[in-house]
């Protein structure tokens, strides 16, 4: 992974900040929580062996984590939210069809 937990956090934070416009009481509150999530993230990465199990483990980790942001967001936060999360998942499996292109270096 490229960046420490906490500049991970900080990161996901200002974009939630930007798309949900989010108040400081809840930037608050989701910037601790991506922190904390980003810092298991971090964990399960460095001490796994096995890409598949580290995987999964990551996939229930996410789906907490977007139950806990979902619990701080008001009705139209979480329609902006879930939208994104769906182009994020869209444009994730166009690049997994996608066919590898070499380096050209």
């Amino acid at each position: 992974m490229s960046k420490d937990p906490a500049e991970r956090a900080k990161m996901q934070t200002k974009k939630m900040t930007e798309h949900l416009k989010l108040s400081e009481k809840q930037q608050s509150q989701i910037a601790e929580i991506n922190l904390r999530y980003a810092k298991e993230v971090q964990v399960i990465h460095d001490g796994s062996e096995d890409r598949e199990a580290a995987k999964e483990e990551i996939k229930k980790l996410k789906k907490r984590q977007d139950g806990e942001i979902i619990a701080v967001l008001d009705e139209k936060q979480i329609a902006i939210y879930e939208e994104h999360k769906l182009k994020r998942r869209q444009q994730m499996q166009q690049k997994k069809q996608e066919p590898a292109v070499p380096d050209s270096k």
